[in-house]
């Protein structure tokens, strides 16, 4: 088995290598990308402050929050990009009504991919 080891040095590289593996499978756009890369970096910092899960789930998506993405990222068309993120599956609705990344996405300290040829 081969093995292909990625370095980086910051937490936005780190997410950002990982989400380039999903880019062509899910068809993610550069911007798709950054916007998505943003909102799992907030989604890894109210996890590591130990905020409790119904909590994250509703901060997560919060106008401030996405107010805050929308400025560090200057982009116009900001709500387009979250619906194409949602109709792609990378935002998930829960029961309670409240968006999710979907958890595939967010990355682990290691990542194995596997093909098979059937």
């Amino acid at each position: 088995m081969k093995n292909l080891c990625i370095n980086v040095d910051t937490e936005e590289s780190f997410v950002s290598s990982y989400l380039r593996f999903f880019k062509g499978i899910l068809d993610l756009t550069d911007t798709e990308v950054l916007i998505l890369v943003r909102f799992i970096i907030v989604d890894r910092r109210l996890i590591v402050d130990g905020e409790d899960e119904r909590i994250i789930y509703s901060r997560l998506f919060s106008v401030e929050v996405k107010d805050m993405i929308r400025e560090d990222i200057s982009y116009s068309s900001f709500n387009n990009h979250l619906k194409s993120l949602r109709d792609k599956g990378c935002f998930q609705f829960r029961p309670d009504g409240s968006f999710i990344v979907n958890s595939t996405l967010i990355p682990s300290t290691e990542l194995v991919i596997k093909f098979e040829l059937e």
